[in-house]
Protein backbone atom coordinates (compact mmCIF):
# COMPACT_ATOMS: atom_id res chain seq x y z
CA UNK A 1 0.00 0.00 0.00
CA UNK A 2 2.90 2.40 0.43
CA UNK A 3 3.40 4.45 -2.69
CA UNK A 4 -0.16 3.97 -3.95
CA UNK A 5 -0.94 7.66 -3.56
CA UNK A 6 2.18 8.59 -5.52
CA UNK A 7 1.21 6.28 -8.39
CA UNK A 8 -2.36 7.62 -8.45
CA UNK A 9 -1.03 11.17 -8.43
CA UNK A 10 1.35 10.36 -11.30
CA UNK A 11 -1.56 9.01 -13.34
CA UNK A 12 -4.06 11.77 -12.57
CA UNK A 13 -1.81 14.86 -12.56
CA UNK A 14 -1.13 15.04 -16.35
CA UNK A 15 -4.85 14.86 -17.13
CA UNK A 16 -5.74 17.51 -14.56
CA UNK A 17 -2.85 19.71 -15.72
CA UNK A 18 -3.96 19.53 -19.38
CA UNK A 19 -7.55 20.32 -18.45
CA UNK A 20 -6.43 23.33 -16.39
CA UNK A 21 -4.09 24.50 -19.17
CA UNK A 22 -6.91 24.20 -21.71
CA UNK A 23 -9.37 26.12 -19.52
CA UNK A 24 -6.93 28.96 -18.92
CA UNK A 25 -5.79 29.10 -22.55
CA UNK A 26 -9.27 29.13 -24.04
CA UNK A 27 -10.52 31.54 -21.38
CA UNK A 28 -7.74 33.97 -22.26
CA UNK A 29 -8.47 33.62 -25.98
CA UNK A 30 -12.19 34.25 -25.43
CA UNK A 31 -11.48 37.29 -23.23
CA UNK A 32 -9.11 38.75 -25.81
CA UNK A 33 -11.54 38.09 -28.67
CA UNK A 34 -14.30 39.78 -26.69
CA UNK A 35 -12.08 42.84 -26.10
CA UNK A 36 -11.15 42.98 -29.80
CA UNK A 37 -14.81 42.69 -30.87
CA UNK A 38 -15.86 45.39 -28.42
CA UNK A 39 -13.09 47.69 -29.65
CA UNK A 40 -14.13 47.26 -33.29
CA UNK A 41 -17.75 47.96 -32.33
CA UNK A 42 -16.64 51.15 -30.55
CA UNK A 43 -14.74 52.12 -33.71
CA UNK A 44 -17.87 51.53 -35.79
CA UNK A 45 -19.87 53.79 -33.46
CA UNK A 46 -17.21 56.48 -33.85
CA UNK A 47 -17.33 56.10 -37.66
CA UNK A 48 -21.10 56.54 -37.58
CA UNK A 49 -20.66 59.87 -35.80
CA UNK A 50 -18.21 61.30 -38.36
CA UNK A 51 -19.52 64.30 -40.24
CA UNK A 52 -19.94 63.89 -43.98
CA UNK A 53 -16.91 65.27 -45.83
CA UNK A 54 -17.05 68.20 -48.20
CA UNK A 55 -17.24 67.32 -51.88
CA UNK A 56 -14.11 65.76 -53.39
CA UNK A 57 -12.75 64.96 -49.93
CA UNK A 58 -12.57 61.64 -48.14
CA UNK A 59 -13.39 60.93 -44.53
CA UNK A 60 -10.56 61.01 -42.02
CA UNK A 61 -10.71 57.74 -40.11
CA UNK A 62 -7.91 58.52 -37.64
CA UNK A 63 -10.51 59.23 -34.94
CA UNK A 64 -12.01 55.78 -35.55
CA UNK A 65 -8.59 54.12 -35.17
CA UNK A 66 -7.94 56.13 -32.01
CA UNK A 67 -11.28 54.98 -30.58
CA UNK A 68 -10.36 51.34 -31.27
CA UNK A 69 -6.97 51.82 -29.56
CA UNK A 70 -8.53 53.51 -26.53
CA UNK A 71 -11.12 50.75 -26.19
CA UNK A 72 -8.38 48.10 -26.33
CA UNK A 73 -6.31 50.05 -23.79
CA UNK A 74 -9.16 49.72 -21.29
CA UNK A 75 -8.65 45.95 -21.22
CA UNK A 76 -5.71 43.87 -20.02
CA UNK A 77 -4.71 42.25 -23.32
CA UNK A 78 -1.23 43.67 -23.82
CA UNK A 79 2.01 41.98 -22.69
CA UNK A 80 2.59 42.10 -18.90
CA UNK A 81 5.53 44.54 -19.18
CA UNK A 82 3.24 47.09 -20.87
CA UNK A 83 0.21 46.43 -18.69
CA UNK A 84 1.04 48.62 -15.69
CA UNK A 85 -0.95 51.68 -16.69
CA UNK A 86 -3.37 53.00 -19.30
CA UNK A 87 -0.60 55.10 -20.87
CA UNK A 88 1.73 52.10 -21.25
CA UNK A 89 -1.05 49.96 -22.71
CA UNK A 90 -2.00 52.71 -25.13
CA UNK A 91 1.63 53.23 -26.21
CA UNK A 92 2.10 49.49 -26.86
CA UNK A 93 -1.14 49.34 -28.84
CA UNK A 94 -0.19 52.42 -30.89
CA UNK A 95 3.09 50.80 -31.91
CA UNK A 96 1.86 47.22 -32.44
CA UNK A 97 -1.83 47.39 -33.37
CA UNK A 98 -2.70 50.70 -35.08
CA UNK A 99 -1.30 49.49 -38.42
CA UNK A 100 -3.55 46.42 -38.21
CA UNK A 101 -6.76 48.49 -38.09
CA UNK A 102 -8.35 48.83 -41.52
CA UNK A 103 -11.29 51.02 -42.49
CA UNK A 104 -12.83 50.49 -45.92
CA UNK A 105 -15.64 52.51 -47.40
CA UNK A 106 -17.97 50.88 -49.92
CA UNK A 107 -21.58 51.01 -51.07
CA UNK A 108 -23.93 49.24 -48.67
CA UNK A 109 -25.64 45.99 -49.56
CA UNK A 110 -28.38 46.05 -52.17
CA UNK A 111 -31.13 46.20 -49.54
CA UNK A 112 -29.67 49.31 -47.84
CA UNK A 113 -28.92 52.52 -49.70
CA UNK A 114 -25.91 54.66 -48.93
CA UNK A 115 -22.29 54.15 -48.02
CA UNK A 116 -21.02 51.75 -45.39
CA UNK A 117 -17.67 51.52 -43.63
CA UNK A 118 -16.13 48.22 -42.55
CA UNK A 119 -13.75 48.43 -39.60
CA UNK A 120 -11.46 45.39 -39.32
CA UNK A 121 -8.83 44.58 -36.70
CA UNK A 122 -6.35 41.72 -36.73
CA UNK A 123 -4.97 41.63 -33.19
CA UNK A 124 -1.60 39.85 -32.81
CA UNK A 125 -1.99 36.88 -30.49
CA UNK A 126 1.20 34.91 -30.35
CA UNK A 127 4.20 34.06 -28.23
CA UNK A 128 6.38 36.38 -30.35
CA UNK A 129 4.17 39.37 -29.53
CA UNK A 130 3.90 38.50 -25.86
CA UNK A 131 0.12 38.79 -25.88
CA UNK A 132 -0.58 35.11 -25.28
CA UNK A 133 -1.18 34.43 -21.58
CA UNK A 134 -0.09 30.79 -21.64
CA UNK A 135 2.93 29.70 -23.70
CA UNK A 136 2.56 26.95 -26.27
CA UNK A 137 3.55 23.53 -24.97
CA UNK A 138 4.43 20.25 -26.67
CA UNK A 139 2.30 17.34 -25.46
CA UNK A 140 3.93 13.94 -26.05
CA UNK A 141 1.81 11.78 -28.31
CA UNK A 142 -0.49 14.67 -29.24
CA UNK A 143 1.79 17.41 -30.54
CA UNK A 144 2.28 21.07 -29.85
CA UNK A 145 -0.47 23.48 -28.91
CA UNK A 146 0.97 25.98 -31.39
CA UNK A 147 -0.98 24.29 -34.17
CA UNK A 148 -4.41 24.95 -32.63
CA UNK A 149 -3.82 28.29 -30.90
CA UNK A 150 -4.41 31.28 -33.21
CA UNK A 151 -1.66 33.76 -34.12
CA UNK A 152 -4.15 36.57 -34.66
CA UNK A 153 -7.67 37.34 -33.48
CA UNK A 154 -9.78 39.07 -36.12
CA UNK A 155 -12.97 41.05 -35.75
CA UNK A 156 -14.94 43.32 -38.05
CA UNK A 157 -17.92 45.67 -37.81
CA UNK A 158 -19.94 47.44 -40.48
CA UNK A 159 -21.65 50.79 -40.04
CA UNK A 160 -23.81 52.82 -42.41
CA UNK A 161 -22.42 56.31 -42.84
Amino acid sequence: MSGTAAVEFALVFPVVFLMLYGLISFGAILYTQLAVSRAVSDGARAAGLLLPPAEEESRDYERVKTEVIESLANSAIVPPASNRSFALRRAWLESHVRARIAVQEAPCAATVAGTCATITLSFPYGNDDGTRLMPAINIPGIGGTESWLPNALVSAAIVRL
